[in-house]
């Protein structure tokens, strides 16, 4: 203090002016400290990461990737209870094991009002349902953000009563093994489907219980994938396909069962009409499976065959067509497979 008593006005100015311009040269040396850490953040992270986007969803089984906007989530109201109550959840579900499923065709995707055709499975194989302990089916999935990118985990649960020796049988076989589920709601119908050949849903653990508490075994399956759960339009696959003679131009439709296998045609043959639909068919899904050939079946768009974009579709050796039973004489495309 007796310093500064003995500087005149231009000392003491002149010094507080040197405090000022070394305060303010060190918070401009921090703020380069932290734009050089952010930059070297980056920079880590597109190379970690260099495929690295905005979160994109795959719709529709044609391959197109459409980036999904708030614009097309759009509003999301209010539901009532009986939408948000938890006994709404089902208890059938049905185990599908990655080995039961042709591979030689091409996975369904879903499309944009995430709706998942029929799962193709080998010749023989069929869907084996469980019927779990009423409302303990629980589907859940979770998602946080890392680092680089975001860890999605999901779970489905249920309860089988009893201490049976099919369940057994299949603890033992089937434990670390992964599976396609599918669940129906019990309340609405509505089935849903999680888990695909690349990324099934896996039986990861067990809990058996044989005591004074009960007896029964609670499954859990599980991934991480970003691909929540989806609708399951497709066919419950419990027989064979009907198999359409070869040069056939008509679909005769069969009320219990919802895939037909196409024929080697002798030559250009194109499916024109439909028949045999009931109106106990109205609303179900049908899959049509295309074997190749030197003459491979078509369909074009009319008012029998409603086509997406009114593209034709040829039924070429993996090639599938799914479609929903609008009326007694519409047919309207849900999704398709096209191959070469």
């Amino acid at each position: 203090m007796r310093n500064l008593k003995k500087m005149n006005s231009k000392q003491l100015a002149y010094s507080y002016k040197k405090v000022f311009m070394a305060g303010l040269k060190y918070r401009l040396q921090m703020l380069l400290v932290l734009c050089v850490f952010i930059g070297g953040v980056s920079a880590v992270g597109s190379v970690m990461a260099p495929n690295y986007n905005a979160p994109k969803v795959v719709l529709g089984s044609s391959g197109v990737t459409a980036i999904v906007t708030m614009a097309s989530v759009g509003n999301l109201d209010e539901v009532s209870a009986k939408d948000s109550a938890g006994n709404q959840i089902g208890m059938r579900v049905w185990l599908i094991d990655r080995k039961q499923i042709d591979d030689t065709q091409v996975f369904p995707q879903p499309n944009a009002d995430r709706e998942v055709g029929t799962i193709p499975l080998k010749a023989g194989e069929y869907m084996h349902y469980f019927d779990a302990v009423n409302e303990s089916v629980k589907s859940n999935g979770t998602g946080e953000k890392g680092d680089v990118n975001v860890d999605f985990n999901n779970t489905l649960s249920f309860i089988m009563a009893g201490n049976r020796i099919q369940l057994m049988n299949y603890l033992e076989e089937y434990a670390g093994r992964g599976h396609i589920v599918i669940w129906q709601e019990c309340g609405t119908g509505v089935r849903y489907i999680q888990g695909s050949l690349c990324k099934p849903m896996t039986l990861n653990s067990f809990d058996r219980k044989d005591d004074n508490e009960g007896r029964y075994v609670t499954f859990t399956f599980g991934n991480k994938h970003w691909q929540q759960p989806c609708i399951y339009t497709g066919e419950i696959v419990q027989q064979d396909p009907v198999t359409i003679a070869a040069d056939a131009t008509n679909l005769a439709i069969v009320s219990t069962n919802g895939r037909y296998n196409l024929s080697v045609n002798t030559g250009a043959t194109a499916l024109a009409t439909v028949s045999g639909i009931a109106s106990s068919d109205y609303g179900r899904t049908i899959t049509i499976y295309g074997v190749g050939g030197a003459n491979p079946t078509t369909i074009a768009d009319s008012t029998t065959f409603v086509l997406v974009d009114g593209t034709t579709w040829t039924g070429n050796a993996g090639s599938s067509i799914t479609f929903k039973i609008h009326d007694a004489e519409t047919l309207v495309e849900v999704s398709r497979v096209q191959t070469a």
